[in-house]
């Protein structure tokens, strides 16, 4: 079954609820939840019960949304707190099932703080409800390495897996093609997607600069 990208109006808006009701990356201090997954990075864990507080936690009112801007096959999303504080942007990619099935996969990168306070990139992937937890999610850039990483729970608007991403893992996906994405969909059959990554280095820097800007 062929996928197509999908970055039209309404993923735009999709953006924003994935940010905010269910796809929020941690708590009002924007931290990384404690039992993220994290790919080549050694980081303390915490109880469970801390990390699906923060999944689950609700997004602040919306304030001022800057237009989208598409960077080939990614779009990069930021918005202003209306109580004030400092910019929140994301970039995101959402892939659809052919002839309008639902989706099939979104992919979100933003930037959090780490337990040092620096800044680090955390990419969440959401598969759909349904999706089978226990074999995991499994990714790789090009040819490269498979990684197996576990869910972090489900929500009504999916399944989450997060993950924190070290600079040379990050240099990867700038410079490579493809992010493959294999899950287990409801039905028993493996799924694998390709994520393009085409545009995906000038969008981090992007979102980089606009939240650095404030």
């Amino acid at each position: 079954m062929r996928n197509k990208i999908l970055l039209g109006a309404g993923i735009f808006a999709a953006g924003f609820l994935l940010m905010g009701a269910f796809a929020k990356f941690a708590e009002s201090d924007n931290k990384v939840p404690a039992n993220v997954p994290v790919v080549l990075q050694a980081v303390a864990s915490a109880p469970p019960a801390a990390a699906a507080t923060a999944a689950a936690s609700i997004a602040p009112a919306a304030g001022n949304t800057d237009a989208p801007r598409d960077f080939n096959d990614w779009r990069l999303v930021c918005e202003t707190p209306a109580k004030g504080g400092k910019k929140q942007c994301e970039v995101f990619q959402r892939m659809m099932w052919g002839k309008d099935k639902g989706t099939a996969l979104t992919t979100l990168v933003h930037m959090v703080k780490n337990k040092d306070k620096k800044d680090v990139t955390m990419i969440r992937v959401v598969t759909p409800l349904g999706t089978l937890l226990t074999p995991g999610m499994a990714i790789k850039i090009d040819d490269g390495k498979q990684i197996k990483v576990p869910y972090l729970q489900c929500l009504p608007g999916g399944c989450l897996v997060d993950m924190v991403f070290d600079q040379e893992m990050m240099d990867k996906m700038k410079k490579g093609k493809t992010l493959f994405v294999a899950y287990r969909a409801g039905n028993g059959k493996d799924a694998q997607l390709p994520v393009s990554l085409k545009g995906f280095g000038p969008a981090l820097d992007a979102m980089a600069q606009a939240q650095a800007k404030g």
